[in-house]
């Protein structure tokens, strides 16, 4: 497995050739909507929730020295990227999905079960998430990085009911993971997280 961007934005033009709705309006109609996420926008050219890029952070690069200002990105909505949303909405999801409300609890396991890989071992990503074992902990997480500009972990620990979310104007939440391993606990922020709920060190 290799987690590749260019892939995962062509299924979406996949979705939008084959069903009567494109992708940006059943992620509407099954997501957004139904979980009132009304602090996200799919991409530019949404015409709903607009208000979401006047209060979108403005990107920037450390150089080393200082903080550079860099231009506003100009994703449109697509199977790899392109969601705006407030840490708050994405909370709401989160819960939707611990709550049943998303997926049943077999939907969810399924969901988070890895394939093989073709030498039999299992692969460290399935169906939209990364998997991890950390030191007898499981963890289901993914990234986002854009490249001198945003940066973001979502991090969940199922065993414990818990969520690490964040958001960076920065590259700083970026950790340097290669796109093809789970290793979010590289993390200097998800170590913090670790520490303050004893994970990785037996029951709680």
């Amino acid at each position: 497995f290799y987690y590749n961007a260019l892939v995962f934005a062509r299924l979406g033009r996949w979705v939008d050739e084959v069903h009567e709705r494109d992708f940006r309006a059943l992620v509407r109609a099954y997501v957004l909507n139904p979980l009132e996420m009304t602090d996200t926008m799919a991409g530019w050219r949404d015409t709903r929730n607009y208000h979401v890029l006047s209060h979108l952070a403005p990107p920037f690069l450390f150089d080393g020295e200082r903080l550079v200002k860099q231009a506003f990105p100009d994703d449109d909505f697509r199977g790899a990227a392109g969601l705006y949303m407030t840490p708050m909405d994405l909370a709401r999801f989160d819960r939707a999905l611990d709550d049943g409300t998303l997926l049943t609890e077999a939907q969810r396991q399924a969901m988070w079960t890895p394939p093989s890989n073709a030498d039999g071992t299992p692969s460290e990503y399935a169906n939209g998430w990364f998997l991890q074992d950390y030191q007898g902990e499981r963890l289901v997480f993914h990234s986002g990085w854009q490249p001198e500009a945003y940066s973001a972990i979502y991090l969940k620990v199922p065993e414990r009911g818990l969520t690490l979310i964040a958001f960076a104007n920065t590259e700083s939440l970026w950790w340097g993971n290669r796109p093809d391993r789970s290793e979010v606990h590289r993390s200097d922020l998800v170590q913090a997280f670790f520490t303050a709920y004893d994970i990785g060190q037996g029951a709680p």
